[in-house]
């Protein structure tokens, strides 16, 4: 009897360990739905979906005796802008505009490439500074044999970080870009900050743009 007893108890252990439930125990029978592994858990705190910006020189935006080299131009900025490292893998070189008497805060430049057409990228940034900006220039200059639309725009301009970040107002803020086709893509020179902070870089920007040179022209 106890070597029955005893059967009975392993017997009876094994079943609660070792079985798990059929398809008839969860309902209606129908086919066995296999959970896989969980993958590795991200650290709380660690960048999501960003993408990367590296402290490394970016050979597509070169710095060369106080120029900067961005595909096939070369520009020179103005002395009292400060180059940064770009904040979006997108960006292909950032300057700071330092800020005026009594604003908060500097004036952020942007070189870029993407395609669409001209009047497609005014729209973009009409889009910027909702329902619409209050005052708006677009005209044409001409530099180093291109023709480069240039746009200025201001009012409340919608500020964001990037697609993942929702945009912020800043109320008062003034947008100078230019568009330099090339090919079927453009380069965008992007600059916007407080209007008056601005104001104070307008004629340094326009002197950027018509320092544009191609590579061939460094000598």
């Amino acid at each position: 009897m106890k070597f029955i007893h005893c059967c009975l108890a392993v017997s009876l252990v094994a079943s609660v360990i070792g079985c798990e439930p059929s398809a008839g125990d969860l309902g209606e029978s129908g086919p066995t739905t296999t959970v896989p592994p969980l993958g590795p858990i991200e650290p709380i705190g660690a960048p999501a979906m960003h993408p990367p910006v590296s402290s490394a020189p970016d050979p597509e935006a070169s710095t060369e005796s106080g120029s900067v080299t961005v595909g096939p131009y070369r520009l020179t900025p103005p002395e009292k802008w400060q180059r940064h490292t770009p904040r979006s893998s997108m960006i292909m070189a950032e300057f700071a505009l330092p800020k005026a008497e009594g604003d908060v805060a500097d004036g952020r430049l942007t070189i870029s490439q993407a395609g669409g057409s001209v009047e497609a990228n005014i729209e973009r940034w009409r889009g910027q500074f909702p329902p619409k900006p209050e005052n708006e220039v677009v005209e044409e200059l001409e530099a180093d044999g291109k023709k480069i639309t240039v746009v200025d725009l201001s009012g409340n301009y919608m500020d964001s970080r990037g697609p993942m970040f929702p945009a912020e107002e800043r109320a008062d803020y003034r947008m100078l870009a230019a568009i330099i086709p090339e090919g079927e893509q453009s380069y965008f020179i992007k600059a916007y900050g407080p209007k008056k902070t601005m104001e104070q870089h307008a004629d340094g920007f326009r002197a950027f743009i018509r320092s544009i040179k191609t590579e061939g022209d460094k000598n």
